[in-house]
């Protein structure tokens, strides 16, 4: 079976940074600022954490899909040794995550797919090296349909293994992630619809861990 929270490679924990519960990361770095209309477009890093409420979301949405379609406990974390964020598994690994935003602030296309073909081929242009352990997410903030098949196939085109390209609902209230493997160009390996309404509830229950002497 394809471990797909570790496609294609993990890396050393001590990479890492703190690491928390997902819920517990929408609770301190995304519900604060969930009235603020263009919280997604807003680039202002969260306290100390050097990353941004859609960066977090971004995390935080990624583990929560990989979570559903793996059975895997996750957290998510701000890595220490670079700018990306990141996820873990257990205590002994973590994988970085990229992340990029189709915005519907875009001036060189004018759809959605090719605004996210175009996000894809910047990240990959960083190379096969740089794509080898980190995932990339594209969070879609611009209007247009997300049609599977063609995402598929961008992603394939791409350099990163696993990609998780999801917009949010405002109407319904929702994200709808979409996981694809750069392996299988025919569709996404996972889809999931994750409402706002859960994630509030869920984050009101989460509390930290407290620390061990």
């Amino acid at each position: 079976m394809t471990d797909y929270t570790w496609k294609p490679k993990g890396v050393p924990i001590k990479a890492q940074g703190i690491a928390i519960d997902p819920y517990l990361a929408f609770k301190l770095f995304v519900l604060p600022g969930l009235n603020d209309p263009n919280w997604i477009e807003d680039s202002d890093k969260i306290t100390d954490t050097n990353m941004s409420k859609r960066e977090w979301i971004g995390l935080i949405i990624h583990a929560i899909a990989l979570m559903d379609k793996t059975g895997d406990s996750l957290r998510v974390a701000k890595m220490l040794d670079n700018d990306d964020g990141g996820l873990v598994r257990g205590e002994s690994e973590a994988v970085y995550v990229e992340q990029t935003l189709a915005t519907h602030r875009n001036k060189k296309h004018n759809t959605l797919l090719e605004t996210v073909a175009d996000r894809v081929q910047d990240k990959s242009s960083n190379g096969e090296n740089y794509a080898a352990n980190r995932h990339l997410i594209v969070f879609c903030n611009m209007d247009g349909d997300l049609h599977e098949a063609e995402l598929a196939k961008i992603v394939s085109e791409g350099r990163f293994n696993i990609v998780n390209i999801f917009g949010f609902n405002g109407k319904d209230r929702h994200y709808l992630s979409l996981l694809f493997d750069r392996e299988n160009a025919d569709g996404p390996i996972h889809r999931c619809a994750i409402s706002e309404a859960k994630l509030i509830e869920e984050a009101k229950k989460a509390k930290p861990k407290k620390q061990s002497n």
